[in-house]
């Protein structure tokens, strides 16, 4: 190994391996399990130690790699449409507080995630029909002429108040 201060200027120095192929394989186990909990990449490269481009080249280079992501993130994204329709059918108990102190529960529905999720599901009923038809067809003549009389317009206005200023 080149120490750095024998080494020549801008020589190559081959850089060491600071993690063995099973501290790998580990951090690759917690990224996936931290993957599968929340899927947000960076939020899983945080949690095992990963740099997000390090995962990003493997995606790239390694379709198996690349699988076991898509798998991992397809199941995590089930999941999180599973917590979303069940807080639309079935609710969450929402605390309810009088003078400061609990007193009770009520049930709360989550009406707009039935809605995002019928609208997505079953959109020939509950899509959004908003639509707007735009045509315009533009006299570019027609505007050129109008901002020339504008200008013809601002100007004589213009000369009547320093006409007025000077006899004033």
């Amino acid at each position: 190994m080149v120490d750095r201060k024998t080494r020549k200027p801008g020589a190559v120095v081959p850089r060491q391996r600071t993690r063995t192929k099973e501290g790998t394989a580990r951090m690759v186990e917690t990224f996936l399990t931290a993957l599968a909990k929340n899927p947000v990449v960076r939020e899983a490269c945080r949690v095992s130690g990963l740099p997000r481009t390090t995962v990003y080249m493997w995606k790239q280079r390694d379709p198996e790699f690349a699988k076991r992501i898509d798998e991992v993130l397809d199941q995590s994204l089930d999941d999180l449409e599973f917590a979303l329709t069940d807080r639309a059918l079935n609710g969450w108990k929402r605390p309810v507080f009088q003078q400061g102190q609990l007193v009770g529960h009520e049930q709360v529905f989550d009406n707009r995630a039935a809605e995002f999720i019928l609208g997505r599901r079953r959109p020939d009923r509950w899509a959004d029909r908003s639509q707007v038809d735009v045509n315009v067809t533009v006299d570019r003549y027609a505007i050129l002429e109008d901002i020339r009389r504008r200008r013809q317009l601002s100007m004589q206005q213009t000369e009547v108040i320093d006409v007025e200023s000077k006899q004033g």
